[in-house]
């Protein structure tokens, strides 16, 4: 302690600023690792599915990477402190979800040997559906980038006191930094890294919060609404299991053996997640109900009663889960962009896929920027609203094709027309509140 106080007094460094260095060096160390981890591949089918060469673990970490981000800590801890009990739909829709996959989904799409889930639904219902429905599964992966976003640039903003607008370039070169270079290989390393952390974070913040006295447990339901409470936990459910990212890893797993047993693994280290960030959220509306942008609340917290020093790399493991759920999502994009469309009207791309990679990687990293600078909603808003399209436009053909049912006209106008009615309803929704 006293050589830190030294040190203060040496160069006139007060303790936030000590926290913003720990913060930029322990990140810096962490990307170094991850390069000299990790070999870029320049082959389309390495980066996209490894090889299909994933054990159950690697399944579990790149379905837990990526679904398991800004809005399942961030996002859920600002729902907590906002309304209670309703914060728990998504992590738990989310892990409901990855039980459905495993035990119903797992052997008819690995079986598939598909790479992309509008490439499976086109083999059976065709390109023109297989076209369409692709421009709303596409959507609906990309909306949730922008919550990611939005996750990952609070924790920006908190630690290295800059302007909305600075953190969210940051952000946005770290997401590109870790999907362009290193594609479906980097997903799971991060994964990986990411349950340790999540682990780490909650374990140490829920034995800080019972030793000081945790006396409440807020449920406000009827404040959030039941149905909006139903119509979230739905989209969730349905957007998990239409998503192209969260079905890659299915696509990339050695077998159905490893598929399934990936899938139920990450239905079961998920949950907890959600309670112990609730648990956060709650805390800290009954001990700090004066925070104005309640995005921020989990890094308050944090900064608050985290031990110095450990603070900031908790922060670090913070902003690092939240890029790695948004780096996956991109992966996903740009993987279904890359097989779905330009790979079969311009076939020369073929000829050098990690160069459109990187390319439409920038291209879509700098849009999701422009969005989110000029967001103002909820992180978790975000993600119900992207889980409902991608549900909406993949969910209904998929479930004919994993269990080989009929259909008949009724159907086919069903499936057309079910995103569209879905957007039309988030509208009338939004009007209205």
């Amino acid at each position: 302690m006293r050589i830190i106080k030294y040190l203060l007094a040496f160069q006139n460094m007060t303790t936030t600023d000590i926290n913003s260095l720990i913060f930029f060096l322990f990140l810096v160390i962490f990307i170094t690792y991850t390069l000299f981890k990790n070999r870029v591949s320049r082959e389309s089918y390495e980066w996209t599915l490894y090889g299909r060469k994933l054990n159950f673990y690697h399944v579990a970490f790149l379905i837990v990477g990526t679904l398991v981000g800004g809005a399942s800590t961030i996002g859920t801890t600002q729902m907590a402190y906002e309304y209670g009990a309703p914060s728990l739909i998504f992590t738990f829709s989310s892990a409901f979800a990855c039980l459905i996959l495993g035990i119903f989904f797992s052997y008819k799409l690995r079986e598939s040997e598909s790479i992309t889930v509008i490439e499976l639904i086109g083999k059976r219902f065709g390109e023109n559906t297989r076209k369409y429905l692709s421009f709303f599964a596409l959507a609906g992966i990309f909306l949730q980038t922008v919550a990611q976003m939005i996750a990952a640039s609070s924790i920006i903003r908190a630690n290295m006191k800059v302007s909305f607008e600075t953190s969210i370039v940051v952000t946005s070169f770290f997401i590109f930094f870790f999907i362009v270079l290193f594609g479906i290989k980097g997903a799971s390393f991060l994964g990986q890294y990411k349950f340790y952390m999540l682990y780490i974070i909650l374990a140490l913040s829920l034995i800080i919060i019972f030793k000081k006295g945790f006396y409440f447990i807020q449920t406000n339901l009827n404040e959030y609404g039941f149905a909006r409470g139903l119509k979230d936990t739905l989209s969730t459910i349905l957007g998990v299991l239409s998503t192209q990212t969260y079905l890659q890893a299915i696509f990339a797993a050695k077998d159905i053996k490893h598929a399934r047993n990936g899938s139920l693994l990450a239905a079961l280290i998920i949950p907890p997640v959600g309670l112990g960030f609730y648990l956060i959220g709650i805390y800290m509306k009954y001990n700090r109900p004066d925070i104005q942008i309640t995005s921020d609340v989990l890094p308050i917290f944090i900064q608050t009663y985290i031990p110095f020093g450990i603070s900031s790399i908790f922060l670090v493991f913070i902003f690092i889960i939240s890029i790695g759920t948004a780096s996956g999502l991109f992966l996903g994009t740009l993987t279904m962009l890359f097989e779905d469309h330009l790979k079969i009207y311009y076939k020369k791309v073929s000829d050098n896929p990690i160069f459109f990679y990187r390319i439409a990687g920038l291209i879509l990293i700098i849009i999701s920027s422009m969005i989110t600078l000029n967001v103002k909603s909820g992180i978790l808003e975000w993600s119900f609203l992207s889980m409902g399209l991608r549900g909406s436009s993949i969910f209904l053909p998929l479930i004919i094709i994993i269990f080989n049912l009929r259909y008949g006209k009724k159907a086919s106008f069903l499936i057309y027309a079910l995103p569209i009615l879905y957007i039309i309803y988030t509208l009338i929704s939004k009007l209205k509140a």
